[in-house]
Order: C-alpha cells, then sequence, then structure tokens
C-alpha cells in the first residue's frame, strides 16, 4: 500500500520561524504558552516534546492538500496543540475541527484495537509508544505487506524529520519493537 505523506515535519527543526522574525518557532520554551495558550508547569518545546502536534499537523496539512511552507506547518502545529491537546499539552485521543486559511479540516480521531487493520483498510493511524521516559508519537500513513514485524507500518519520525518505519522510529527512540511498547492506537479520518 502507498505512503500517503510527501513529506515529514521536524519538530527539532530550526527552520520553522516565526513571520517576520529570525526566531525558531519550535525550539522557543513559550510557544505552548504563548501561542497556544497551555499552562505546562515546565517549560518544554516543540523540539523536546512535540511529536504528538507534530504528527497531527502532518496529517492536517495532508488532509487539506496544503503544501508544507513554513506557514503553513506552524499554523497547523499551532492549531493541533490548541485543538488537539489539553492544558498540559497532553494529546487528549479526541476529534476536533481546524481552520487553515480557507481550508476547514476535520480530525475524526477513533480508538483503534487492531492498527494493522486499520492501515490495511488505508486509513491513517497514530500510535503513542511508550518506553522512551515520555509518550512519543508516530502517525503510520501506509503499510507494507512484503516487509515484516514494525517495518511492515510506514510512518513518519518527527523527531528525525524524515519518512521511515515504525521499527526504524522505536530504534532511534530506544524503544523496544514488541508489541507492548504500543500503549496506545488510534484511526484518523
Amino acid at each position: 500500500m502507498a505512503r500517503k505523506l510527501k513529506f515529514a515535519i521536524n519538530q527539532t527543526s530550526s527552520s520553522i520561524i516565526y513571520p517576520g522574525t529570525s526566531t525558531a518557532a519550535f525550539a522557543d520554551t513559550d510557544f505552548f504558552h504563548s501561542r497556544c495558550t497551555k499552562s505546562i508547569s515546565v517549560k518544554t518545546t516543540v523540539s523536546e516534546s512535540g511529536s504528538a502536534v507534530c504528527s497531527l499537523a502532518a496529517f492536517i496539512l495532508s488532509k487539506a492538500g496544503l503544501p508544507s511552507t513554513n506557514a503553513n506547518i506552524l499554523t497547523a502545529v499551532t492549531e493541533a496543540s490548541k485543538k488537539g491537546t489539553n492544558i498540559s499539552a497532553q494529546f487528549t485521543g479526541s476529534s476536533f475541527s481546524v481552520q487553515i486559511g480557507a481550508k476547514k479540516v476535520d480530525v475524526t480521531v477513533e480508538s483503534s484495537a487492531d492498527i494493522a487493520q486499520t492501515a490495511l483498510d488505508g486509513d491513517w493511524g497514530l500510535v503513542e509508544l511508550s518506553g522512551a521516559g515520555k509518550p512519543i508519537y508516530a502517525l503510520i500513513d501506509g503499510f507494507d505487506p512484503d516487509a515484516s514485524g514494525f517495518d511492515r507500518y510506514l510512518a513518519m519520525d518527527s523527531g528525525a524529520g524524515k519518512l521511515s518505519t515504525l521499527k526504524q522510529i522505536m530504534e532511534s527512540c530506544k524503544i523496544p519493537a514488541v508489541p507492548g511498547s504500543i500503549a496506545k492506537k488510534y484511526k484518523l479520518s
């Protein structure tokens, strides 16, 4: 099954900047506080804690058919944080809608008992990985039936800013590539 994503959002990128400035938005410790109105007790950055919002943002831009420009990525990450996370910037697993320019995008989030079936059905998936000290999220955008294990899941690695497989993401985060490392599974539409 073909990959849906044509780009990856890199949560550690210094090239996503605030308009009219040279300030790297994803390294800004006030991003979640000031831009997204979150009251996180410990100041963090998208670079450190942005795998969920970057995954959601890539889904939003892909679903809307929008290019991965600086402005679109910044808006999508901001909206994903505002609408897809709680006051502490933790992914809620709830559906929401966002507006990016003239495009309204509905993000439907459902729990998935079987992420393999979700991927086989051609649907988008989002998994929460445990074992790295904090939740890591990976957007599943395809399935390779010729591969084995977690290499079958085509995914976006927001930590490295590249398209890869779920196994490669797990390895780069030092998470065991075993079913128990997937804490939560979602279908996105």
